[in-house]
């Protein structure tokens, strides 16, 4: 790309004046810095890896795509609705510990197929809909410890046939169905 920028400069240059103006235009567009990636801001970005921790966030960022992995730990969201992760169906592992999380509507993970590690540990959550893990078969792990499950919906962990690792410490679980891990 220089020595075309140089070529073009040369060739101007040696036809008109205002090549030079040409020339002085080009050097300067090749010391402004790079556009930003569009990590959004006071976020932290590592390639296709984006940890937006500790901010004080009541929602996810919006307009991403791409994320391998994303990090909203230590935030202040307080529920997960259908749609918020819109977009990131690259994702492979979501980190939502340490939030203030009470509600996660059944579809909020729609279109999260490719997550094989998710932590929602540390919140609020009281109950988790039959449909909750349904958009992620290719679960390996799920961390549900320190919140407030009372029970656990018949079919939760229903096609999760990659699910290696289950944390549910700390939880005030009654009773757990017969055939939960049936599959």
């Amino acid at each position: 790309m220089d020595f075309l920028l140089l070529g073009l400069c040369l060739h101007w240059l040696l036809r008109r004046p205002s090549g030079v103006v040409l020339c002085l235009l080009g050097a300067c567009f090749q010391m402004l810095p790079a556009a930003p990636s569009g990590c959004p801001g006071q976020c932290r970005c590592e390639g296709r890896l984006l940890y937006c921790e500790a901010l004080n966030l009541t929602e996810a960022p919006h307009n991403l795509s791409g994320l391998l992995g994303l990090s909203l730990r230590y935030n202040s969201l307080s529920e997960l609705r259908a749609g918020q992760f819109t977009g990131l169906m690259q994702l492979t592992w979501l980190y939502l510990d340490h939030n203030h999380i009470c509600s996660v509507q059944g579809d909020a993970f729609q279109k999260l197929r490719r997550v094989k590690e998710l932590t929602l540990s540390s919140n609020q959550i009281t109950e988790l809909a039959n449909t909750t893990f349904r958009p992620m078969p290719n679960l390996r792990s799920v961390d549900l410890s320190y919140n407030k499950l009372q029970a656990l919906a018949p079919d939760l962990f229903h096609g999760l046939r990659k699910l290696t690792t289950l944390h549910m410490r700390a939880n005030a679980i009654q009773f757990v169905p017969v055939r939960i891990f049936q599959d």
